[in-house]
């Protein structure tokens, strides 16, 4: 077992540096810049819905971006969706904030409406997932996000199987392998149901976070004709016609 007085090992892991209140946009140590949205989880699918999905996948950002949706209930449902990618001489910041435009729109069509994150909703975030605790710190402009998402006082442990935050208890779990075809009403079997959290029996009784990161990569990129079969075989549900 590894004890961490201090919250420095955490947080030097993190990106999250200063934010461009303007811009809506997060500056990172990776140089790397961000947005992020805090959206409305939701409630069941029908067709045009599941092809507006679809096609966020095909959405056109920077090569080698990333883009994330993490899902946190506790025992409410929030979704966070981001996207980070490098500014460099290919990618202006007026290019940045196209992107920016471009895919907060793409998540309005597909009704998740999207707001931004600013860091105090970041940080309030954070410090509940480790520490449980709802009780809000002004955010500083003055002091780098990444240093205020855990609290100084924290006593945290490392141990082989899990990660420990004072009294709080957490655990990662990974695939590791991609199931062959999964339904979209199997979700419910993982993320539980967006009503009564934690009254029926598929229902978790902790809190529970699910992040899923796609890495945008042009090389690697079919023709949608092409991915389009690749999605009927794998969820049905999601494919174009």
């Amino acid at each position: 077992m590894l004890k961490l007085n201090t919250n420095t090992f955490l947080t030097n892991l993190m990106p999250y540096v200063a934010y461009d209140a303007e811009m809506e946009m997060y500056l990172n140590a990776d140089e790397t810049v961000g947005f992020a949205w805090k959206c409305q989880p939701l409630v069941g699918l029908d067709t045009a819905l599941n092809e507006s999905l679809n096609r966020l996948s095909y959405f056109k950002i920077p090569d080698g971006s990333v883009l994330q949706f993490m899902l946190y209930a506790d025992p409410d449902y929030s979704l966070i969706v981001s996207v980070k990618f490098d500014v460099d001489k290919e990618i202006t910041v007026q290019g940045a904030i196209s992107v920016r435009d471009m895919l907060s729109n793409e998540l309005k069509k597909i009704r998740l409406n999207p707001q931004p994150q600013t860091p105090q909703d970041f940080i309030d975030f954070t410090r509940k997932i480790f520490t449980g605790n709802d009780e809000q710190k002004p955010y500083n402009d003055e002091k780098p996000i990444k240093k205020q998402c855990i609290p100084k006082e924290t006593k945290i442990e490392l141990n082989w199987n899990e990660l420990k935050f004072n009294e709080r208890v957490l655990n990662c779990l990974s695939l590791r392998l991609i199931p062959e075809g999964v339904k979209i009403a199997s979700a419910q079997e993982l993320i539980g149901s967006f009503f009564e959290f934690s009254q029926t029996p598929e229902k978790y009784s902790a809190s529970c976070l699910y992040a899923l990161n796609i890495i945008v990569d042009r090389k690697a990129v079919k023709p949608v004709s092409e991915i389009s079969k690749r999605i009927k075989k794998f969820a049905p549900e999601f494919a174009l016609p």
